[in-house]
């Protein structure tokens, strides 16, 4: 996928060369706070459902591509607190990544590294309560790649895990789940989910168990749709490490619906477009047929489109309908999960 320019002008990707565990790997070490998770599984999303519907990301002047959001998109439900998301887009613009790609000039390949922020800016706009967060294009580019391999259910998962340890672990067992589980040294696992070597020094099977795995275990097996069972490795009578078996706790369906939101989203739609009963319960269809993500978000981005269709003389529904038909959004099947 190529970026766009505002003159039009098409600016070709960077190749990245990256290793096949470099993505999880740098989710689990960083040291994210469940809210930078957030954040960062939003632009995830956003990047996903933008290829989805074929928008071309424009770049600025500073060679950066800008997403806008609103502010309660990157919070939990029932949450607004700008000061706490403020804090969040700090701590995530102080941190670096380091992107390696090659670069062929006169039929020379070189290899390069470019280090940059994840976010090199945030603008808040107090009036519309939107923030613009400003992405580095080759970090940008690297995103690209990651987001084909991500599903909207898996960061709807994440992004309700309130620990940093079972976030950490809920990338590690998706990763790695189809090689059935994973048997780890302690070193591996302080080194794997960077636990300073400092903490937890004394005692630290034990410690790992009681502060990490046993928590950590719990609220996947509450939370997610795959979680994972641990056994001791000793030697002797010391345990030196875990072995670590992943399954599906069958808590959740990618295709269960959360009526609440979509309640709550029919609602301002509603309000704003004076639907009847017959109209909403159209609209419900359509969710079901596109799912609540893809067109929540669909309309958050080309609202324009479907008003447009309105005042064109069709039905919320029929504006709807034609609007996603002419972006080639495609409805869900049973053998797609991506959104």
């Amino acid at each position: 996928m190529a970026i766009n320019s505002k003159k039009g002008k098409k600016v070709n990707n960077v190749v990245t060369i990256r290793h096949p565990y470099q993505l999880t790997a740098n989710f689990i070490k960083w040291k994210f706070t469940p809210g930078e998770n957030r954040v960062l599984l939003k632009i995830l999303q956003r990047i996903k459902h933008n290829q989805v519907m074929n928008i071309d990301s424009q770049l600025n002047i500073q060679d950066s591509v800008t997403l806008k959001f609103h502010w309660r998109d990157l919070m939990l439900e029932n949450v607004n607190d700008t000061k706490k998301l403020r804090e969040d887009l700090k701590l995530l613009r102080s941190k670096s990544i380091a992107i390696p790609y090659t670069k062929t000039l006169r039929g020379v390949t070189t290899e390069h590294e470019r280090i940059t922020g994840l976010i090199s800016e945030a603008d808040f706009d107090y009036g519309k309560s939107h923030v613009e967060l400003f992405l580095n294009s080759h970090w940008y580019s690297f995103l690209i790649d990651i987001s084909r391999g991500f599903t909207e259910y898996n960061s709807l998962v994440a992004y309700n895990l309130s620990t940093t340890y079972s976030i950490k672990m809920y990338y590690f067992i998706n990763h790695w789940f189809d090689t059935g589980g994973k048997t780890m040294s302690l070193e591996q696992i302080r080194r794997e989910f960077n636990i300073p070597s400092d903490k937890y020094a004394k005692d630290t099977a034990s410690a790992f168990k009681k502060r990490i795995l046993d928590p950590t275990k719990k609220a996947l097996d509450e939370t997610a749709d795959r979680s994972f069972n641990y056994s001791d490795i000793k030697e002797g009578r010391s345990i030196v490490g875990f072995k670590l078996a992943f399954y599906n706790t069958n808590n959740h369906n990618p295709t269960v619906i959360d009526w609440k939101d979509v309640n709550n989203f029919l609602d301002t739609l509603e309000r704003h477009f004076k639907m009847d009963t017959t109209q909403r319960a159209r609209l419900s269809g359509l969710v079901k047929k596109y799912s609540f993500q893809m067109i929540k978000h669909f309309y958050n981005q080309q609202r324009h489109v479907v008003e447009d269709n309105v005042n064109a003389g069709m039905t919320v529904v029929d504006a709807f309908s034609k609007a996603l038909n002419d972006y080639k959004i495609e409805p869900i099947t049973a053998g797609n999960s991506n959104y």
